[in-house]
C-alpha cells in the first residue's frame, strides 16, 4: 500500500483497507477536482475569489479550508462517511498521480500569516528607556522602532538592539543639554543693551583708525588744487564714509554716537595736520630752503606710497604761493588754531542745555604771542580769505592773470628769502595779537623792504 495515504474502511463497503480495489468514487473527480492539481471552490465562495493569489483571499481560503475538513490538505483527515463525498476510484495510481499536490503530506501552498511577536520584548524596551532617562514621548518612539523592525521578516535581534541603543543614547544626550530659560534669556538681552549703551558713551577710535584719519588728512591738505584749507574736515569724513569697508570703519557708520566720535577725531587730526604744515612752511623760509627742495621733502611726509599721484609742477607752484603769503603776512604765521575749540564749545553747549536753560556769560579767551587764537583769525583762515580775494584772477591757475602772478612768485622765491625777512612779529603785531586780532599787512621788516 502507498505510504502517502491509506484508504480507510468504508462502512457501506464489503471490502477493507488493503484488500482489493478501493471503494468506488463516482462523484469525487467532478466534485473535488477542477482540473489537474487544482480544487473546486467551496460553496459560497466565487471561483474568481478562490483562485485569486492575493494575500487577503489566500487567508480567507485558509479559513474556509480549516472550517471544512473535507478540504483538508491531508487525505487521512477526510471524512469518507460524509454523504457529501461519496468517493470512488477505480485506479489508485491514476488518482495519486493527478491529485498528488492535494493528497500529499507536504505543507499547504498558501502564504503564512505574519507573525505579531516582536523581536525585542516591551519590558526590555522599557528598561532601556529607564536606564537612559527617556521621556514618555521618547519611550513611545522606542516601542515604535521595535514594531517597525519586526514587520515581515524583520531585522535581526542584534541589528535591532543596536539601533535601539543608539536611539536611546541620542535621546539621553538631548535630555542632558541645558534647557533655555526664558527669564535668563531676557536678563541676558537686557544686560547686552546696558553694555551697548555704556560702550557708546565710552567709544573711541582704535590706534589704526586714528592713523588712517591722519593719513587721509595729510593727503587732503597737500592737494595742489585746494584753495580752502579749513574745510578738509568734511572731505576727510566723506572719504572715510565712502571707503568704510576698505579702511575698517564699517563699525562706526550707522551709529550716531560713533559718528560723532569720528567727527571729533577728524577735527583734531585735521587741525594738527594744518599746524604741522604751517610749521614746515615757516621752517623752510627760516632755513632758506628753496621751493624745489621743500616740495621734495614735503612729498615724503604728506604723500603715502599708495596715495594719489599729484602733479609735481602744481605742487611746486602751490608751495611757492604759500611761502609768498607767509612773506607778505609774517604776523599771520604765528596765529595757531586751537584744535579743541569746536569740541569744547559743543560740549559746553550740551552741558548747559541739559543742566540749565540759562547759559552762563561767555568767558574771555586769553591769548599770547605764539599761542592759539579764536577761529577765523588763524593762519589757514587767512589763507582761505586770500584765495577768495584772488577769484577775480580766474578759476584756473592756467588763466593769464594767474599765470602772470605765479611767474612773479616763482622768480621771487628763486631769489631767496633769507636776506629779505626775519619771521618775527613786530611790537605792533604782538599788541594786535594780544588784543585778539592781527594786522596781516605791514608791521614787520617786510614793509620796509618792499
Amino acid at each position: 500500500m502507498d505510504s502517502t495515504f491509506a484508504y480507510p474502511y468504508h462502512p457501506h463497503s464489503n471490502s477493507c483497507a488493503g484488500q482489493g480495489a478501493p471503494p468506488s468514487l463516482p462523484s469525487f473527480q467532478n466534485f473535488f477536482v477542477r482540473h489537474e492539481g487544482s480544487a473546486m471552490p467551496p460553496e459560497g465562495l466565487a471561483e474568481q475569489q478562490y483562485f485569486d493569489t492575493s494575500s487577503t483571499n489566500i487567508h480567507q481560503r485558509n479559513l474556509l479550508v480549516q472550517q471544512n475538513p473535507i478540504f483538508s490538505p491531508h487525505f487521512n483527515s477526510l471524512d469518507l462517511s460524509s454523504p457529501r463525498a461519496p468517493l470512488t476510484l477505480n485506479n489508485p495510481e491514476e488518482f495519486q498521480e493527478r491529485h498528488s499536490p492535494l493528497l500529499s503530506r507536504s505543507p499547504s501552498p498558501v502564504a503564512p500569516l505574519p507573525s505579531s511577536m516582536p523581536v525585542i520584548t516591551a519590558q526590555a524596551v522599557d528598561n532601556l528607556a529607564k536606564d537612559f532617562h527617556c521621556t514618555a514621548a521618547q519611550r513611545s518612539v522606542l516601542h515604535t522602532l521595535v514594531r517597525f523592525g519586526s514587520i515581515g521578516e524583520g531585522l535581526s535581534k542584534a541589528d535591532l538592539s543596536t539601533r535601539l541603543l543608539t536611539l536611546a543614547v541620542l535621546f539621553d544626550m538631548e535630555n542632558q543639554r541645558p534647557k533655555e530659560d526664558e527669564n535668563d534669556l531676557q536678563n541676558i538681552r537686557a544686560m547686552y543693551k546696558d553694555l551697548k549703551i555704556q560702550l557708546e558713551q565710552t567709544f573711541s577710535l582704535t590706534s589704526a583708525q586714528m592713523k588712517s584719519v591722519r593719513l587721509i588728512a595729510q593727503e587732503k591738505i597737500y592737494d595742489p588744487l585746494r584753495t580752502c584749507y579749513t574745510g578738509i574736515n568734511r572731505d576727510v569724513f566723506d572719504h572715510i564714509r565712502t571707503n568704510a569697508e576698505i579702511m575698517c570703519f564699517s563699525n562706526i557708520f550707522g551709529h550716531p554716537t560713533y559718528e560723532s566720535a569720528l567727527e571729533k577725531a577728524i577735527k583734531r587730526a585735521c587741525s594738527s595736520v594744518r599746524n604741522a604744515f604751517r610749521q614746515h612752511l615757516r621752517d623752510s623760509i627760516e632755513k632758506g630752503t628753496d621751493a624745489a627742495m621743500f616740495t621734495h621733502n614735503m612729498n615724503k611726509i604728506y604723500i603715502r606710497m599708495a596715495g594719489p599721484n599729484y602733479n609735481q609742477r602744481l605742487l611746486l607752484l602751490r608751495n611757492v604761493v604759500l611761502r609768498r603769503f607767509i612773506f607778505d603776512n609774517p604776523n599771520a604765521l604765528w596765529a595757531e588754531e586751537d584744535p579743541n575749540q569746536d569740541d569744547s564749545a559743543s560740549d559746553n553747549n550740551n552741558t548747559q542745555s541739559s543742566e540749565s536753560s540759562t547759559p552762563p556769560p561767555p568767558k574771555k579767551r586769553k591769548t599770547a604771542v605764539g599761542g592759539k587764537i579764536s577761529k577765523g583769525k588763524d593762519f589757514w583762515s587767512l589763507v582761505d580769505s586770500w584765495f577768495v580775494s584772488k577769484q577775480d584772477l580766474g578759476k584756473k591757475l592756467t588763466d593769464p592773470a594767474w599765470k602772470e602772478l605765479l611767474e612773479q612768485y616763482v622768480q621771487f622765491d628763486e631769489d631767496g628769502f633769507q636776506k629779505r625777512v626775519r619771521l618775527q612779529p613786530s611790537q605792533g603785531a604782538q599788541a594786535a595779537h594780544n588784543a585778539g586780532g592781527l594786522n596781516v599787512q605791514g608791521g614787520s621788516t617786510l614793509g620796509m623792504l618792499m
